[in-house]
């Protein structure tokens, strides 16, 4: 049986229609592979972002974990001492985000002025414990590094004097193990007019030879507190950085759909606009440090969708 012949025209919209589809459904093949290729593109560098804020996290804990063993293992460590062991370790090049390490020395209110005349005695008169104030014991910050102007406003500030710092070193000390404050003020510089909002890692310093098997035991040993100053701006700008201008990150206490939690907001650039060319993308990533829990928040911008889907994710050392 022969099949009637359709007529030129019509075998012309048929072919352009066939083309049509076949056009039509490689479009939304590659419209899908693209969005995949972005959606692992965007996981990949926010994976390197959090392993660089992790690991300025973790290089201030072995800073902290060596000058605590230097501190108990010699009660009267001279600040030359101190100073030469922080010099050893490079302090003076701290990594972006570390502020400043110091030392905060116990010390009961009867042997308050006695403190305050010995750290005069080592060079420094106009040495003093601040905010004064009556209180049954002090953890003021009698040495601090980098020993330079930006970190001296720090001497003599005692942590025990703010709540959160207090609750975060007490943790630290009946747990035997650094414990970060959520959110704080840092204390400010001088050529500041705002003071850098941060976080502080607290590590204590228990007396060699005294007994930390309980809880009573660590509180009767304790020396006092190495600590750790980060700036969250600094911190979250570095990690921001690695990518060249594609990606902004927003830093958030615990979850970001609870209320304010939000610590810091786009480091490294304003968003996207919500638009074909350059649609925002964000994604989440939790990280444990110290007893917090933060999520960082990647938000992408312009540069992120002109990269195209091969461009290099940098890797973080």
């Amino acid at each position: 049986m022969k099949l009637p012949s359709l007529p030129p025209a019509v075998l012309a919209l048929l072919v352009v229609a066939a083309g049509a589809c076949v056009t039509a459904a490689a479009a939304v093949q590659t419209a899908a592979w693209s969005e995949r290729a972005a959606a692992q593109r965007l996981d990949a560098m926010l994976s390197a972002s959090v392993m660089a804020v992790r690991q300025r996290l973790d290089t201030g804990e072995r800073l902290l974990r060596g000058a605590s063993g230097l501190l108990a293992a010699d009660p009267d460590t001279t600040r030359d001492q101190w100073r030469a062991y922080m010099l050893a370790t490079q302090v003076d090049d701290l990594p972006p985000g570390i502020h400043s390490v110091g030392y905060a020395r116990l010390t009961q209110a009867s042997a308050l002025d006695a403190l305050v005349e010995s750290v005069r005695a080592e060079g420094l008169p106009a040495f003093d414990v601040f905010p004064r104030g009556e209180r049954e014991v002090y953890a003021p910050g009698v040495y601090v590094e980098p020993f330079a102007g930006r970190t001296l406003g720090a001497l003599g500030f005692d942590h025990l004097s703010d709540p959160a710092r207090r609750a975060t070193a007490e943790a630290a000390r009946d747990s035997m193990q650094a414990r970060m404050t959520p959110r704080v003020a840092l204390l400010r510089e001088a050529h500041r007019s705002v003071a850098a909002q941060g976080a502080v890692l607290y590590l204590p310093v228990y007396r060699n030879g005294m007994p930390v098997n309980s809880v009573e035991e660590r509180r009767q040993a304790l020396l006092g507190y190495v600590y750790a100053a980060y700036r969250l701006g600094d911190l979250m700008a570095d990690a921001a950085a690695v990518h060249g201008g594609r990606l902004s990150l927003s830093l958030y206490q615990g979850r970001p759909s609870a209320a304010d939690t939000l610590l810091l907001a786009r480091a490294g650039g304003e968003a996207a606009p919500r638009n074909h060319s350059h649609p925002l993308r964000q994604l989440d990533r939790e990280l444990t440090f110290g007893g917090q829990t933060w999520t960082v928040r990647a938000t992408t911008l312009a540069a992120f969708e002109e990269g195209g889907p091969g461009a290099p994710v940098p890797l973080v050392i």
